[in-house]
């Protein structure tokens, strides 16, 4: 199954983040992380996903915003279940790791104009390219 391109470390730092957020549901949080790095979540479109059930049993539940079809999330009604928590952490993720990417890029053109501009302007300031 595939999940999204993130750094391990974007989304390790999402991870932290809901622990620290959500202490409460520190189990959950930590068996969707499990979950994620079982490769067990398949985005399917924005808002929807299909995770594998932990067990290898072939089980997929469905999650949609709110909802999961699994047997903890008809127990916890009003509550997260881990299946719920996984595609949650993957599309916070995944948001994250675009908003560092753009911001990555955006530094890196920034750098190469200031090398440009500064090998432009040291370039005339030595006469390069005038005529003799």
């Amino acid at each position: 199954m595939a999940t999204a391109s993130v750094t391990l470390s974007t989304l390790q730092q999402t991870i932290a983040r809901a622990v620290e957020r959500f202490p409460r549901e520190r189990g959950r949080i930590e068996r969707a992380a499990t979950l994620i790095a079982l490769g067990h979540v398949e985005l399917i479109g924005e808002t929807s996903a299909w995770v594998a059930s932990q067990t290898g049993d072939g089980r997929r539940y469905l999650v949609t915003p709110g909802r999961c079809n699994c047997i903890d999330a008809q127990r916890h009604p009003g509550q997260s279940c881990k299946h719920q928590w996984a595609v949650d952490l993957v599309q916070v993720a995944e948001e994250r790791q675009r908003r560092l990417d753009v911001r990555e890029s955006e530094q890196a053109r920034r750098a190469e104009v200031t090398a440009d501009s500064v090998a432009l302007a040291y370039a005339r300031s030595i006469g390069f390219g005038r005529a003799a």
